[in-house]
């Protein structure tokens, strides 16, 4: 993208970790690894922000480069990746501290305080019985030998040195209450949400303004970028999607992230994020979809039989037309392969393995995963191909519908005596191919969208057929299929 003067727009991508860049393992693979340290490498500006704390952040994602400020703990401290420290905090002033332990006594039987106490940082927790979820949590740290664990005797221990966060972990029954009770407050932040890998609930509480959001704007502004892509895949990021330039949900997201998010990408077992950031950096998507026009135009020139740039551009359109109702679509892919898909069709070229395509897009560095992608894609257009198999991709299901829709109407009409009159076809036969295909298609397509305008053009088709056998005195009018 061009900035207001011109230049590339400086740009701040924000991943949130636990099942967007991390995969279900609670790794990081080491393809996502290597892609996102050669984008640091070359300048581009790439940050986590996450719930965690930073040292337990660390730990994951120490292989990784980050140059800038990394975000933890849902907004509430920044720290420093190279020197693997935390250099910024919020705290709870004591007044709220003092509100807050008045509405959530259950943190004695299922949450902890952090706590900074002489400069080092501790998870403070009440002796006593606990929720089996809390439990779990305590076990876990205490048997890998974290010794930021502390267990008090005393409730009131549990809110001494300066307090910057607050967890509570059981189940969605208990916690419940005490969301409705704490959640609407303005003196401080609230998240309420399912943990991603296990079947329990936590309930996180953060200093007033300290969210992800807030985090990523007030790093964009320090950085002096001028947009902001976040990932995310959790209830937490949705507010980092209101304030992004562009929001980016992985495919595994719950429902309400993908009904927010600006384009779905693949899942987080899929390193769709770091390939993502690597597209967006390393190619110019809308000059590549204007160079594909050119290259389709100059490729079908002097091209009569319905396979020319005119039908290129149809099915584009159509394509274009379909993927406004379905945002979870890659636009780009999406585009490109409706632009390519005839580019190495065996009825004009006699090219393997879709080497025109290829050719084209080896030439403007798009990732090998993308090429192949829309390789897949345009391999699943052609109905002959392809009878009664649907693409797998809903990018590949909008592509297909999008060359079909061109396949049929007063335009596939006129395409099939076209392709006829240049392939030496008889009239008889041109009529024959309506039976073999077009009146087919109406019943094969993918999409909502595609069907509905299909409708229309079936029958017209249908009533074409039947002025036609008038004309002609033919007897089939009475075969025509519904």
């Amino acid at each position: 993208m061009v900035s207001k003067e011109g230049g590339k727009m400086r740009t701040l991508y924000v991943t949130d970790l636990d099942g967007t860049l991390m995969k279900n393992d609670m790794t990081i693979s080491e393809k996502s690894v290597s892609l996102l340290n050669q984008l640091i490498g070359k300048g581009v500006l790439i940050t986590y922000a996450t719930a965690r704390s930073f040292h337990s952040a660390y730990d994951i994602t120490r292989d990784i480069g980050f140059k800038i400020p990394v975000i933890t703990r849902n907004g509430t401290t920044f720290a420093n990746q190279t020197l693997a420290k935390e250099t910024e905090t919020a705290l709870f002033p004591v007044d709220v501290l003092r509100e807050l332990r008045a509405k959530i006594p259950v943190i004695d039987r299922c949450g902890f305080t952090s706590a900074y106490i002489d400069g080092k940082m501790y998870k403070l927790y009440l002796d006593g019985p606990k929720s089996k979820e809390f439990r779990g949590y305590i076990d876990y740290y205490h048997s890998i030998g974290d010794s930021r664990m502390r267990m008090v005797d005393d409730a009131e221990k549990l809110f001494e040195g300066d307090i910057s966060y607050i967890t509570l972990i059981s189940s969605k029954e208990e916690l419940l209450p005490y969301y409705e009770s704490v959640g609407s407050s303005d003196r401080w932040e609230t998240v309420f949400q399912k943990d991603t890998y296990r079947d329990e609930y936590w309930l996180e509480i953060c200093p007033k303004d300290s969210t992800k959001a807030k985090a990523a704007l007030k790093l964009k502004e320090k950085l002096k970028c001028d947009r902001i892509v976040v990932f995310g895949d959790s209830k937490n990021d949705l507010p980092m999607f209101e304030v992004a330039d562009e929001a980016v949900s992985v495919s595994n997201a719950r429902q309400e992230v993908l009904d927010a998010a600006d384009r779905i990408i693949g899942s987080n077992e899929e390193d769709a994020v770091a390939q993502y950031i690597q597209r967006c950096e390393d190619i110019n998507e809308s000059e590549i979809i204007k160079d594909a026009i050119d290259y389709v135009k100059d490729l079908f020139d002097g091209n009569s039989d319905g396979h020319g740039a005119d039908h290129t551009m149809r099915v584009y359109h159509n394509a274009q037309m379909i993927i406004a109702e379905y945002p979870e679509a890659d636009s780009f892919v999406t585009l490109l392969a409706a632009l390519l898909h005839d580019a190495d069709d065996y009825k004009l070229f006699y090219t393997e393995n879709n080497m025109n395509a290829r050719s084209f897009m080896q030439q403007r560095n798009i990732p090998s995963e993308t090429t192949e992608q829309i390789c897949r894609i345009i391999n699943s257009v052609s109905f002959s191909h392809n009878r009664g198999r649907s693409p797998e991709t809903i990018e590949g299901k909008i592509v297909q519908d999008a060359d079909r829709l061109d396949a049929i109407g007063a335009i596939g009409i006129a395409r099939t005596f076209a392709y006829g009159g240049k392939s030496g076809r008889s009239l008889s036969d041109s009529i024959k191919h309506f039976y073999d295909k077009l009146l087919l298609l109406k019943d094969e397509l993918n999409t909502d969208t595609a069907r509905n305008i299909a409708q229309k053009r079936h029958e017209y088709m249908q009533d074409f057929l039947k002025e036609y056998y008038t004309e002609t005195g033919y007897e089939r009018e009475n075969n025509i299929p519904e």
